[in-house]
């Protein structure tokens, strides 16, 4: 186990099981900073040997204090970089979320009993264990949680204080403060006007029809929502596939970003597809097996659209070639 106890800042992802690995190594390092990062920013942000790194979808720089992950994919990445990974301080292990890393790294140590029940929950979200579309629906306390965060993942004030709240307090009782109550409730309203959208866009992906393609691309801004809200109109769909303009400051650029994630699949299916690999080779992002994001810019809505033809196209190629290995 780690000895320092001089590390000042956290970097974690944007979401549920960022925000709780935030809360449990709050537990025993006492950061003065926690940032919140996604694909887009990680990039930017500062690391020093006085900064945990936990969560982030892909590799942080080489010089960090210590690394949790559950992205075992980043190893390849790290490697292809030139970096011996063994040679970091930090745990990485294929587990449902990165949070069950860092809570079986402490239990070695400490009794977490308390933790258990919502390291199980959200093995269950982030690692997208769900047995069907019903299942995936139900609302739990770590569930609303999610949905709470969900509504703006850009709130890092909210999510700071969700942080303290989850180091202090029973989660369970997290979940029915007022304000977490509010925004998982206005997410879900949100997401119910959202099917209505999708039940316009929604189609079976020509070529891998087991693929449910959500094409974003002319609709202005269109809202962050729940992608998997597609099963509702397509429950024989095995996969979800997005694809968007990026904006900037509200204007349409000719950058793309891809979202593809695996639905309620068998075992048998889900042993042989590999999403984050299908970005990583297409050179465009990263993610898990299960579910991954890619993102490319291009200098003119020409090259625009030949490279998202091109993308969408090798989605549809490697899809097949997998699913048939």
């Amino acid at each position: 186990m780690s000895e320092s106890t001089n590390y000042k800042s956290l970097v974690t992802h944007f979401d549920l099981d960022g925000v709780a690995c935030a809360a449990l190594c709050s537990l025993f390092w006492d950061f003065e900073r926690i940032t919140f990062a996604g694909p887009s920013n990680m990039h930017r942000l500062s690391y020093d040997l006085e900064t945990v790194v936990t969560d982030l979808p892909h590799p942080h720089p080489r010089e960090c204090g210590f690394w949790f992950d559950h992205h075992v994919a980043n190893i390849e990445e790290l490697k292809a970089m030139g970096v011996d990974y063994t040679t970091l301080n930090g745990v990485i292990e294929e587990k449902p979320s990165c949070l069950r890393v860092i809570y079986d790294y402490f239990s070695k140590e400490y009794e977490l009993d308390e933790w258990a029940p919502f390291v199980d929950e959200l093995d269950l979200i982030d690692g997208f264990q769900f047995r069907d579309y019903d299942h995936w629906q139900e609302i739990t306390p770590a569930k609303t949680i999610d949905h709470a965060i969900k509504l703006d993942f850009n709130d890092n004030a909210f999510m700071r204080k969700l942080v303290r709240e989850l180091r202090d307090n029973d989660y369970l009782d997290v979940a029915q403060l007022p304000e977490v109550a509010a925004k998982a409730e206005q997410f879900r309203s949100t997401q119910a006007e959202h099917l209505k959208m999708i039940e316009k866009i929604a189609k079976p992906f020509e070529g891998a029809e087991e693929i449910i393609l959500l094409d974003l691309r002319e609709l202005r801004n269109p809202p962050n929502f729940e992608k998997n809200l597609a099963y509702h109109y397509f429950p024989q769909g095995k996969a979800v596939l997005t694809i968007r303009s990026m904006f900037k400051q509200g204007v349409k650029t000719n950058g793309m970003s891809l979202s593809m994630s695996l639905g309620f699949v068998d075992d048998a299916l889900k042993s042989k597809i590999n999403i984050g690999e299908m970005m990583r080779k297409m050179d465009i992002g990263s993610g898990h097996p299960g579910a991954a994001a890619g993102r490319f810019e291009c200098k003119s809505k020409d090259e625009r659209e030949r490279k998202s033809k091109e993308v969408l196209d090798t989605i549809v190629k490697m899809w097949n070639e997998q699913k048939a290995s």
